[in-house]
C-alpha cells in the first residue's frame, strides 16, 4: 500500500554506517523490504551473534520512527482500490501493530480497515503467524480470504496459511520469485487474464500506431500482464478504434478490479494488505 522503502533502507543504512566503508545500494536494500532485518544485517555482517542483531534492530526502530515517514508515499490508485475492494480488510504486515496504526492513520488509510494487524512477538513472514492471528481476530475461516501482497514472503505466507494470495507487481518483490508460488491473483484479477486475453481479442492486419493505441488503452485499465499478451499476438496487425473500445469493455466486463472467474467458486469476503 505504501512505498516506505526510502525511510526503511534510510534507516538500515543508518545502522549499518558503524559496520561498512561505504554506504550500501539501495536496490541491494530495498531486495530485503518485507523480510525479518536479521536477513538484511546478517548478509552484511555474517555470523553477527544474537544480542548484537537485537541492538542493531532496535537501533533501527528508533531511526526508522525518527524519520517520520518522510519519504514514504501511498503507492498510486491505492486509496481508489481500498475503497472499492469488497469485504472486512485487515493488514497483516512485519512492522510492530501500534507503528502501522499510526503510519495508516498518517496517510488516511486507517478508515478503510476493520482491523490492524502487525507482527508483535511472534514469528514474522515468510511463517504464517502474522495471517493467522488477523483470520483468527476477524472470525474468519483461511478458505475464505485473500492475502495480497508484493513479496515472496507474502507468497509463502499466504499459502503456509492456506489462504488464496494475489501478487502485486508494483512494490519491491521479484516478479519471477513471486511466480514461484502460482499466485491465484495478479493484480487483484484472475491469473488466468492473459488466456482471457487471448480468447477476447479478434485478429487484424498491421499497425503500430493502433497497436500502441490499444495497449494504452489496456494499460488505463492497470492490465500489464494483458498489455504483454496483446504485443506478443499482435505485433504488426491492425485494430480499428471501434475494436479497441469493444475490447476495451470486454476487457471490464471479465476482469473488473476484485471480480472472480465465472468457474472458480472462490469467495472473498475478508482481505489482508501486506
Amino acid at each position: 500500500m505504501l512505498d516506505s522503502a526510502r525511510d526503511i533502507c534510510g534507516a538500515v543504512q543508518h545502522v549499518l554506517s558503524e559496520h561498512v566503508s561505504e554506504p550500501l545500494p539501495f536496490e541491494y536494500l530495498k531486495s530485503f523490504v518485507g523480510f525479518h532485518l536479521d536477513d538484511v544485517f546478517l548478509d552484511v555482517l555474517p555470523n553477527t551473534p544474537r544480542e548484537q542483531l537485537d541492538r542493531m534492530i532496535e537501533l533501527y526502530k528508533a531511526s526508522y520512527l525518527g524519520r517520520k515517514h518522510a519519504s514514504t508515499r501511498p503507492f498510486r490508485g491505492v486509496v481508489e482500490a481500498l475503497s472499492r475492494l469488497g469485504g472486512r480488510k485487515t493488514t497483516a504486515t512485519t512492522k510492530g501493530t501500534p507503528t502501522t496504526r499510526a503510519v495508516l492513520e498518517q496517510f488516511g488509510l486507517l478508515t478503510f480497515f476493520d482491523h490492524v494487524q502487525g507482527t508483535d512477538g511472534f514469528p514474522c513472514k515468510p511463517a504464517p503467524d502474522v495471517l493467522l492471528r488477523s483470520i483468527e481476530v476477524m472470525g474468519a475461516k483461511p478458505e475464505e480470504c485473500l492475502f495480497i501482497g508484493d513479496s515472496e514472503a507474502d507468497m509463502e505466507a499466504g499459502r503456509r496459511a492456506g489462504i488464496h494470495i494475489c501478487a502485486v507487481d508494483y512494490g519491491y518483490g521479484n516478479p519471477e520469485a513471486l511466480a514461484r508460488w502460482s499466485p491465484d491473483y495478479q493484480n487483484l484479477r484472475p491469473a488466468r487474464t492473459p488466456l482471457i486475453a487471448s480468447r477476447l481479442i479478434s485478429t487484424g492486419g498491421g499497425s503500430q500506431r493502433k497497436m500502441k493505441f490499444v495497449t494504452g488503452l489496456i494499460h488505463r485499465l492497470c492490465i500489464p500482464e494483458v498489455s504483454c499478451a496483446v504485443h506478443r499476438r499482435y505485433r504488426e496487425r491492425q485494430l480499428t478504434r471501434p475494436q479497441a473500445r469493444a475490447l476495451t469493455a470486454s476487457f471490464r466486463s471479465h476482469i473488473e478490479l476484485g471480480d472472480l472467474e465465472p468457474d472458480s467458486g472462490v469467495r472473498i469476503p475478508p482481505v489482508g494488505c501486506a
